[in-house]
C-alpha cells in the first residue's frame, strides 16, 4: 500500500503551524489579532495605483485594466487583488463594482 503522507502538500510551514496552534490553544490575549497575511504582489500594485492616482473618484475594474502599471495582470488577478484589499480594509467597495480609498 502506498504511503499517502509523502504525497500530501503541507498547508503551512512547521513554524507557522506551531505558532497558530499556540495562539489558538494558549495565547488568550491574542484573540483575533493574528498577524495579517501579507498582501500579494497584484494587491500591492493596485493599492499603489489608488494612492498615486490624481483623480480621487471611485475606480472600477475597467479603470484598473486601463492603468499602465496594472496592464500585465489578467482580469481575474485584478479581481482577486481587489477582494484581498477589501478584506484587509485597505480600500472600500462602493457598490456598482467601484472602489475607493477610505480617505476619499
Amino acid at each position: 500500500m502506498p504511503k499517502l503522507s509523502d504525497q500530501v502538500k503541507p498547508i503551512a510551514s512547521e513554524q507557522e503551524y506551531l505558532d497558530r496552534v499556540f495562539n489558538l490553544e494558549f495565547n488568550l490575549t491574542a484573540g483575533h489579532n493574528l498577524d495579517p497575511k501579507p498582501l500579494s504582489e497584484v494587491a500591492k500594485k493596485i493599492y499603489e495605483y489608488f494612492q498615486n492616482v490624481k483623480n480621487k473618484t471611485p475606480k472600477t475594474l475597467r479603470d484598473l485594466k486601463k492603468a499602465d502599471r496594472l496592464s500585465g495582470y489578467s482580469e481575474s488577478e485584478l479581481i482577486d487583488g481587489l477582494a484581498e484589499l477589501v478584506k484587509a480594509q485597505k480600500i472600500n467597495s462602493d457598490g456598482n463594482n467601484s472602489y475607493s480609498l477610505p480617505g476619499w
